[in-house]
């Protein structure tokens, strides 16, 4: 354990907030084109039996299960799911009911390409009508933004292609690096869509994309974006002999706060805001981010080093006075604590957003 989880505390010594003026535009996205096919499937659903005996052999349906209580979030909808876990609690929980198994229909939206640049995935669905949805699909080379209709037969409205992951077909032949693409969550999925039907997309390039929806389809002329180059580069902890790979810091998830801020977190623990109301003299939003790993550093190290640190006056010399994060002082920190397997403090999941707060966990707190 001390040895595998150590390299994460290395990333203390730039925990600093600060507010830099960013890279912000609007940009310009290309439509999609390409055929569709609506199919329908043959399905054969029932309830379980054991749900129904408990009504004495009568045909009746089970009690619905109370609502869950959930908090308004003033900038998503009070009614239809917003982001990849439902809402801001990130509940995972509908308060709209289930279809009924007698007479169900099946629809399944098939694309048609033949070069393989489309087939992906879709994770999340968040609705902006009953009838209407907007969702993401990750593909092998392209992630498509898709506005989808979904009454009595399901067609597509629009799409467009957003900046998003791209992998060769070679680099997705074997089961395993397969299995990675669908486990690495940069690039979007942790999406969300405002109530005034803007949908904030992390792109796989550290741009914050905001797309607007209009009626039908997507309103092209506006498509804004913040850049965060910058903040993802603070928390590149693994040089490159340590990290053979040359894996990069990039964004994972956002989702808005209570004051219409939004909230940002990356693979490699930092955590940021873009400021609604706070501007640079550009006009750009300001984003202000630190490195979670600095929260609970001295409970950290002792966790991990078995050391009896009292306060910040105890860590050796080197920590102490390190301001910035340099090979350097990588090599001195491994040595010092004998760290022969580097690793760091990631966040790979979403997040939940109260009226109180922010709550984002990591793989270690």
């Amino acid at each position: 354990m001390r040895n595998y989880c150590l390299f994460l505390l290395l990333i203390c010594c730039t925990f600093i907030a600060k507010a830099q003026q960013n890279l912000c535009d609007q940009i310009s996205v290309p439509r999609a084109d390409f055929d569709v096919r609506t199919d329908f499937a043959k399905v054969d659903i029932h309830w379980y039996p054991e749900w129904l005996e408990k009504f004495a052999g009568e045909k009746k349906y089970p009690e619905a299960l109370a609502e869950l209580e959930k908090w308004n979030h003033p900038f998503l909808s009070d009614v239809y799911p917003s982001s990849m876990h439902e809402d801001s609690y990130a509940s995972d929980v509908s308060n709209y009911m289930g279809p009924v198994p007698e007479g169900a229909e099946v629809q399944y939206f098939h694309v048609l390409e033949k070069k393989g640049e489309f087939s992906g995935m879709a994770p999340a669905f968040n609705f902006i009508a009953d009838d209407t949805l907007v969702t993401l699909s990750f593909g092998r080379s392209k992630t498509h933004l898709l506005l989808v209709y979904v009454g009595d037969t399901i067609r597509m409205l629009d799409a467009v292609e957003v900046p998003g992951r791209e992998y060769s077909a070679l680099s997705l032949i074997s089961k395993e690096k397969r299995m990675a693409l669908f486990r690495n969550t940069m690039g979007g999925a942790y999406s969300y869509l405002s109530k005034d039907r803007y949908m904030y997309i992390p792109g796989a390039n550290n741009d914050i994309i905001r797309v607007r929806i209009g009626y039908g389809k997507f309103d092209l002329d506006h498509v804004d974006y913040v850049n965060m180059t910058e903040q993802m580069a603070t928390g590149d902890i693994l040089s490159k002999d340590l990290d053979k790979r040359g894996r990069k810091n990039n964004l994972t998830a956002i989702m808005p706060d209570k004051e219409g801020n939004v909230w940002f977190t990356s693979q490699q623990g930092i955590v940021g805001i873009i400021h609604h109301s706070d501007l640079t003299k550009n006009g750009c939003p300001k984003v202000y981010s630190r490195m979670i790993t600095g929260m609970g550093l001295i409970e950290k190290l002792n966790y991990f080093t078995g050391t009896d640190y009292k306060n910040f006056d105890d860590l050796p010399d080197f920590l102490k006075e390190a301001k910035t994060l340099t090979p350097e002082l990588r090599n001195q920190f491994v040595d010092y604590y004998n760290i022969s397997i580097p690793n760091f403090e990631q966040i790979q999941n979403s997040f939940a957003v109260g009226k109180d707060g922010v709550y984002i966990i990591t793989d270690i707190a």
